[in-house]
């Protein structure tokens, strides 16, 4: 009987997470509680790209909580080479959006309005 291995979609991303995940949770088990938290934050996301559309609920299947999402933009890049944000880069852009999203996420997580 042959049998064939093939890999889901998103085997890379789980190959380079689940080392990661399985130290967090070895250390909330020995700490005895939640800490440390951990969130995924998809990044390069390609928004006509079904792979990238799929890959936040494929990050919610490890476990984890995930926060909102960054896009592959040129305008990311081209605000890093100037030294600025994207915000100071571009007033309007999508990417400026996302990293609101990402941030007002992440203030959350700090404040404890979400676990």
């Amino acid at each position: 009987m042959q049998t064939s291995f093939v890999p889901d979609k998103y085997f890379v991303v789980t190959l380079r997470i689940i080392p990661s995940l399985d130290l967090v949770r070895e250390a909330r088990v020995q700490r005895g509680g939640a800490k440390p938290l951990i969130r995924l934050i998809p990044s390069k996301i390609i928004s006509r790209a079904s792979l990238s559309n799929d890959l936040p609920g494929s990050l919610a299947e490890l476990g984890e909580a995930v926060l909102p999402g960054i896009g592959q933009r040129t305008v990311v890049a081209e605000a890093a080479l100037e030294g600025k944000t994207v915000a100071e880069y571009s007033s309007v852009c999508p990417a400026r959006t996302e990293f609101q999203r990402l941030a007002r996420g992440v203030a959350k997580l700090l404040t404890g309005r979400i676990k």
